[in-house]
C-alpha cells in the first residue's frame, strides 16, 4: 500500500486536521480512526466545524482519506 498515516482521537481539535492537511502529500493513505467530536467541553458549533473540516479534507483528497 505505501505510506499510511493513522490518526486517532482528535476530540474536536481542528488543529490536528490542519496539521494533517499540511503533510498529506507525504502519504499514500490517511486514516482517521475515531473519536472525532466527543470533547464534551466543545460547543455544538465546534463539533460541526470539526466534521466539516474533516469532510472537506476527504473531499479534496479523493480516495486518500478514510474517516
Amino acid at each position: 500500500m505505501g505510506k499510511v498515516l493513522a490518526i486517532g482521537d482528535i476530540h474536536t481539535k481542528i488543529w490536528i486536521i490542519e496539521k494533517v492537511a499540511k503533510v498529506i502529500n507525504d502519504y499514500d493513505k490517511v486514516i482517521f480512526c475515531g473519536d472525532y467530536a466527543d470533547d464534551f467541553s466543545a460547543s455544538p458549533q465546534d463539533t460541526l466545524n470539526t466534521w466539516n473540516t474533516l469532510k472537506d479534507l476527504q473531499t479534496k483528497n479523493q480516495g486518500k482519506v478514510e474517516i
